[in-house]
Protein backbone atom coordinates (compact mmCIF):
# COMPACT_ATOMS: atom_id res chain seq x y z
CA UNK A 1 0.00 0.00 0.00
CA UNK A 2 1.05 3.65 -0.89
CA UNK A 3 -1.48 6.30 0.27
CA UNK A 4 -0.67 10.00 -1.18
CA UNK A 5 -2.86 12.31 1.03
CA UNK A 6 -3.16 15.82 1.97
CA UNK A 7 -4.20 17.21 5.13
CA UNK A 8 -5.13 20.87 5.35
CA UNK A 9 -7.05 23.27 8.17
CA UNK A 10 -7.66 26.93 7.16
CA UNK A 11 -9.63 29.29 9.59
CA UNK A 12 -9.79 32.69 7.45
CA UNK A 13 -12.10 35.59 8.58
CA UNK A 14 -12.48 39.40 7.63
CA UNK A 15 -13.31 41.57 10.67
CA UNK A 16 -15.16 44.20 8.51
CA UNK A 17 -16.86 47.84 10.20
CA UNK A 18 -17.80 50.20 8.01
CA UNK A 19 -17.80 53.76 8.70
CA UNK A 20 -19.11 56.89 7.49
CA UNK A 21 -15.96 58.41 6.07
CA UNK A 22 -13.78 55.19 6.68
CA UNK A 23 -14.12 51.37 6.11
CA UNK A 24 -11.49 49.26 8.18
CA UNK A 25 -10.73 45.30 7.73
CA UNK A 26 -8.61 42.75 9.91
CA UNK A 27 -7.71 39.32 8.29
CA UNK A 28 -7.51 36.62 10.95
CA UNK A 29 -6.42 33.39 9.43
CA UNK A 30 -4.79 30.10 11.05
CA UNK A 31 -3.82 27.83 8.32
CA UNK A 32 -1.84 24.26 8.70
CA UNK A 33 -1.13 22.07 5.56
CA UNK A 34 0.44 18.64 5.47
CA UNK A 35 1.09 16.28 2.26
CA UNK A 36 2.07 12.98 2.56
CA UNK A 37 3.47 10.49 -0.20
CA UNK A 38 4.04 6.55 -0.05
CA UNK A 39 2.55 6.65 3.59
CA UNK A 40 -0.19 4.45 5.26
CA UNK A 41 -3.83 5.60 5.84
CA UNK A 42 -6.76 3.74 7.39
CA UNK A 43 -10.10 4.92 8.27
CA UNK A 44 -13.00 2.99 10.90
CA UNK A 45 -16.54 4.02 10.55
CA UNK A 46 -19.29 3.25 13.26
CA UNK A 47 -21.37 4.00 16.25
CA UNK A 48 -21.08 4.92 19.84
CA UNK A 49 -22.81 5.68 23.07
CA UNK A 50 -22.24 7.06 26.38
CA UNK A 51 -19.92 3.89 27.13
CA UNK A 52 -16.89 4.38 24.92
CA UNK A 53 -15.95 2.20 21.85
CA UNK A 54 -12.70 1.43 22.48
CA UNK A 55 -10.54 0.33 18.69
CA UNK A 56 -6.78 -0.57 18.63
CA UNK A 57 -4.66 2.11 17.40
CA UNK A 58 -2.61 0.23 15.27
CA UNK A 59 -5.00 -1.47 13.79
CA UNK A 60 -7.90 -0.53 12.75
CA UNK A 61 -9.40 -3.14 11.11
CA UNK A 62 -9.30 -1.42 7.76
CA UNK A 63 -8.05 -2.88 4.59
CA UNK A 64 -6.35 -1.07 1.78
CA UNK A 65 -6.64 -1.59 -2.23
CA UNK A 66 -4.98 -4.44 -2.42
CA UNK A 67 -6.83 -6.26 0.00
CA UNK A 68 -4.42 -6.33 2.84
CA UNK A 69 -4.62 -5.01 6.38
CA UNK A 70 -3.31 -1.75 7.25
CA UNK A 71 -1.55 -2.30 10.17
CA UNK A 72 0.98 1.05 12.43
CA UNK A 73 3.59 -1.06 14.09
CA UNK A 74 4.04 2.17 16.37
CA UNK A 75 3.01 5.48 17.50
CA UNK A 76 6.14 6.64 15.81
CA UNK A 77 4.70 6.16 12.91
CA UNK A 78 1.54 7.60 13.28
CA UNK A 79 1.58 11.29 11.94
CA UNK A 80 -2.16 12.51 12.45
CA UNK A 81 -5.79 12.02 13.17
CA UNK A 82 -9.12 13.06 12.32
CA UNK A 83 -12.19 13.09 13.28
CA UNK A 84 -15.94 13.49 12.72
CA UNK A 85 -19.00 12.78 14.92
CA UNK A 86 -22.70 13.56 14.53
CA UNK A 87 -24.02 14.77 16.83
CA UNK A 88 -21.23 15.23 19.06
CA UNK A 89 -19.12 12.84 20.02
CA UNK A 90 -15.05 13.11 21.36
CA UNK A 91 -12.15 11.00 20.45
CA UNK A 92 -9.27 10.30 23.03
CA UNK A 93 -5.95 8.24 22.39
CA UNK A 94 -5.38 6.60 25.87
CA UNK A 95 -3.10 3.16 26.70
CA UNK A 96 -5.13 0.33 27.81
CA UNK A 97 -5.38 1.61 31.57
CA UNK A 98 -7.99 3.93 30.41
CA UNK A 99 -6.00 7.60 31.62
CA UNK A 100 -5.89 9.61 28.45
CA UNK A 101 -2.43 9.23 26.92
CA UNK A 102 0.35 11.65 28.05
CA UNK A 103 4.14 11.63 25.96
CA UNK A 104 6.14 14.56 27.83
CA UNK A 105 2.86 15.87 29.94
CA UNK A 106 0.76 15.83 26.71
CA UNK A 107 -2.75 14.69 26.32
CA UNK A 108 -4.72 13.62 23.13
CA UNK A 109 -8.88 14.38 23.09
CA UNK A 110 -10.50 16.17 20.68
CA UNK A 111 -13.99 16.64 19.87
CA UNK A 112 -16.53 16.67 16.57
CA UNK A 113 -20.25 18.22 16.58
CA UNK A 114 -22.49 17.92 13.68
CA UNK A 115 -20.28 15.60 11.56
CA UNK A 116 -17.54 19.00 11.29
CA UNK A 117 -14.05 17.32 11.03
CA UNK A 118 -11.09 17.92 13.57
CA UNK A 119 -7.83 17.08 12.49
CA UNK A 120 -4.53 16.84 14.93
CA UNK A 121 -1.10 15.83 15.21
CA UNK A 122 -0.84 12.78 17.97
CA UNK A 123 1.31 13.99 20.30
CA UNK A 124 4.49 13.03 20.82
CA UNK A 125 4.55 11.42 17.60
CA UNK A 126 7.96 10.27 16.99
CA UNK A 127 7.89 8.32 19.95
CA UNK A 128 7.05 5.16 21.16
CA UNK A 129 4.48 5.07 23.64
CA UNK A 130 3.17 1.63 23.40
CA UNK A 131 -0.66 -0.07 23.66
CA UNK A 132 -2.60 2.51 22.75
CA UNK A 133 -5.96 2.72 21.83
CA UNK A 134 -8.68 4.92 20.26
CA UNK A 135 -11.64 5.63 22.68
CA UNK A 136 -14.37 7.57 21.16
CA UNK A 137 -17.66 8.57 23.45
CA UNK A 138 -20.69 10.13 22.72
CA UNK A 139 -21.50 13.80 24.42
CA UNK A 140 -24.57 13.99 22.32
CA UNK A 141 -27.49 15.17 24.94
CA UNK A 142 -30.43 14.12 25.31
CA UNK A 143 -29.40 11.65 22.17
CA UNK A 144 -27.16 8.89 23.40
CA UNK A 145 -25.89 7.33 20.23
CA UNK A 146 -23.96 8.79 17.56
CA UNK A 147 -21.98 8.21 14.42
CA UNK A 148 -18.15 8.46 13.65
CA UNK A 149 -15.43 8.49 11.43
CA UNK A 150 -11.88 8.29 12.20
CA UNK A 151 -8.94 8.35 9.67
CA UNK A 152 -5.48 7.69 10.99
CA UNK A 153 -2.87 8.76 8.73
CA UNK A 154 1.61 7.59 8.73
CA UNK A 155 4.47 5.38 7.98
CA UNK A 156 5.70 2.16 8.10
CA UNK A 157 8.79 0.95 9.20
Amino acid sequence: MSADGFASVTVDYNDITNGEYLDTLKKIRISSNESTAGGLVAIATGTAGTTAVTLDLFSLGYTDSNGDAVTFSSEAYIDGVAFAADPHGTVSICPSSGAIATQGGRSFKMGSVDNSVAVSKIPGSGFTVGGLDVRIVSEASPVSTITYTVVVWGRSE
